[in-house]
């Protein structure tokens, strides 16, 4: 099921290829896309505590991004598709401190796609009309979001946290445009506070 998910991602982003090739010969100049400010559509997502946990990832991982923007649909569970192998998977990249409730938790919340509400403070819903706005002309999709917000996060979609005692584990993705990638992340709550302990990443492209 992994296998087919990361050859999925790396087709699509073979399709924004040209966006991010250096080494491409000199085209005629484009026209791109220019897409207004758009408001984020309302989501489903009300969990506070969810809301918190990704603001902790965002903060992590995306701490230099002067734009991070999160898609409003939630990211298919990866983890906890195959209970063994993912705990034998984690234990080797040294969160050994990861029970099988927590992956069951993970895949079961999300197992429906829901969405979020533009509620986090350390990042931006990205609002559906402007994400197609992007794509409605996909030959320089990159090229226009790009233009209108430089050195961004590209777009990232974020699974449901699930969350067991102190420990806190999630996925996200990010599309193309400065490449495709999933990421595991395992947080544990000390002192009040949601910090990463573990982050892995899958370089697709």
């Amino acid at each position: 099921m992994k296998t087919t998910y990361f050859l999925s991602l790396f087709c699509i982003s073979l399709l924004f290829f040209a966006c991010n090739n250096d080494d491409a010969p000199d085209t005629p100049k484009i026209t791109l896309t220019e897409c207004g400010d758009f408001t984020p559509e309302v989501g489903e997502i009300t969990e506070a505590l969810a809301y918190e946990i990704i603001d902790a990832v965002v903060q992590n991982d995306f701490a230099n991004k002067p734009f991070v923007h999160i898609l409003r649909e939630t990211a298919p569970a990866i983890l906890g598709s195959n209970i063994e192998e993912d705990l034998e998977y984690l234990a080797s990249s040294g969160a050994t401190n990861v029970e099988s409730e927590l992956l069951e938790a993970h895949f079961t919340k999300n197992a429906v796609v829901s969405s979020w509400n533009d509620s986090f403070e350390r990042a931006t819903v990205f609002a559906d009309a402007e994400y197609e706005c992007f794509l409605a002309d996909f030959a320089v999709a990159c090229e226009s979001y790009q233009a209108k917000y430089p050195d961004a996060s590209g777009f990232i979609k974020f699974s449901m946290p699930a969350i067991l005692n102190n420990l806190a584990i999630l996925e996200y993705e990010i599309s193309p445009c400065i490449g495709s990638s999933v990421s595991f992340v395992l947080l544990e709550k000390k002192n009040d506070v949601w910090v990463v302990n573990n982050s892995f990443t899958f370089i697709v492209s």
